[in-house]
């Protein structure tokens, strides 16, 4: 949730801009902690970890970007889609990582995965 889409995987930090190269394979870990608040709306504390490898890198936990905030959620009746507001914070963001700030504010329809 706070990272940008495709940015998440190797990077070649030799050319100028940092070119993303992708992966084949990736470990993904989602936790949340919600509460009702009224009716449709719930309040969310959520920490997110993943990473995208290439074929040839073995999975690491270190390498792992993680990323954690607060969402609320608006569940639309007529629609039954989540509407949801997410304040993000990547602590262990890369400085080079010129595509990813340290912390954001997004909007969202629809469910996580």
């Amino acid at each position: 949730r706070g990272y940008n889409n495709q940015t998440i995987g190797p990077v070649d930090y030799s050319v100028n801009p940092p070119l993303s190269l992708g992966g084949n394979k990736y470990l993904l870990f989602n936790a949340e902690y919600y509460v009702d608040i009224v009716g449709p709306l719930r309040a969310l504390l959520f920490f997110d970890a993943g990473q995208a490898y290439l074929d040839s890198q073995s999975i690491a936990l270190k390498d792992l970007r993680i990323s954690t905030g607060v969402e609320m959620r608006f569940l639309m009746p007529v629609l039954n889609v989540p509407f949801r507001l997410i304040y993000a914070f990547n602590p262990n963001r890369d400085p080079r990582d010129t595509y990813t700030p340290s912390s954001t504010f997004k909007f969202a329809v629809g469910t996580t995965f």
